[in-house]
């Protein structure tokens, strides 16, 4: 069966020359292409979305592998799969260079039929989804090929077609000295917000690979910037003094300030003193009712300052 088309819609944004001078130099210094450049950083942005360690992407290839098929009129492109492992953390560079690796051995093979591919590997199929990947990357050698025929003025005019083959598509278009990507999403899966939010998580992923080349995978940040100042500015974080379990940690507030309050629902409030006290209750009740470690304790309440008394007192239990 092949993968049905589904709704779908778009999102273009764009890399500032700067940044795309920046990854140029990165791919030139690699013996990369800006394009394999790309697919490292699709690679990453992926991963930090939430994809995994182990990540694959489909790609078109223009299937003009010979000279003589340059200037032949006809549809060659065929597809290739990006396959990444990011299970030991690595570098952005180490993912250049394994990113740069599979690409160059995929060419290398890139006359394959993409359906022998598909019946050698035999996946589980269905109608609704590609066979062996969902995510697609396209990467256009020219904003726009101009047709010339004598007599005739012609203009090169995209057609949105209003579905997706699949899950996202990255197709990337040079726009002057910038980098435009039209980013195709299926609307059964993911609403406007979310896809203009990893459009952003791209172009931030960009920069920094722009920059530094020795951060590590989980070190790269796709917080908006709001959050991941917000984050620095309200790191309050303590080193404890010693190992303590959630009670511990009650048990000497409420010694130290008693009187202090410690949690607050509505006009109701609590102090550590009176925290401490209730929830010491709750786990003699629940010890005497037979609770111990791996007893399972069912919780049903509202969010009031009793729940947080409960869950403390469940945990004192043991």
């Amino acid at each position: 069966p092949v993968a049905a088309s589904r709704v779908g819609d778009r999102v273009v944004f764009e890399l500032d020359a700067a940044v795309v001078d920046a990854l140029g130099a990165v791919g030139r210094t690699r013996g990369m292409s800006l394009a394999m450049v790309m697919e490292s950083l699709l690679v990453v942005v992926l991963s930090r979305l939430g994809v995994g360690t182990d990540v694959v992407v489909g790609s078109t290839v223009a299937g003009r592998s010979e000279p003589e098929l340059e200037e032949l009129i006809g549809f060659f492109v065929n597809t290739w799969i990006l396959r990444v492992d990011l299970s030991d953390n690595p570098t952005l560079d180490e993912v250049l260079a394994q990113v740069r690796k599979r690409a160059l051995a995929a060419y290398d093979h890139q006359d394959l039929p993409f359906e022998e591919l598909v019946e050698a590997l035999n996946p589980e199929r269905s109608t609704s989804a590609h066979p062996l990947f969902q995510i697609m990357f396209t990467w256009q050698t020219n904003a726009a090929v101009p047709l010339d025929l004598p007599g005739i003025a012609a203009e090169l005019e995209p057609v949105p077609t209003n579905t997706s083959k699949f899950d996202l598509e990255f197709n990337f278009a040079p726009d002057g000295d910038r980098l435009r990507c039209t980013l195709e999403y299926a609307t059964d899966l993911y609403n406007r917000d979310t896809v203009v939010a990893i459009a952003e998580r791209f172009r931030q992923v960009a920069e920094q690979f722009a920059v530094d080349l020795t951060k590590r995978l989980n070190a790269v940040s796709i917080l908006p910037r709001e959050q991941a100042l917000l984050d620095r500015f309200n790191d309050t974080t303590r080193p404890l003094a010693a190992p303590s379990t959630i009670p511990d940690v009650i048990r000497r507030q409420a010694a130290a300030t008693p009187d202090a309050v410690a949690v607050t629902s509505g006009d109701t409030t609590l102090t550590y003193k009176e925290l401490d006290e209730l929830s010491a209750s709750i786990a003699a009740g629940l010890r005497a009712a037979g609770a111990c470690p791996e007893t399972l304790v069912a919780l049903v309440i509202s969010r009031t300052t009793d729940l947080v008394a409960a869950l403390l007192g469940i945990l004192r239990s043991g």
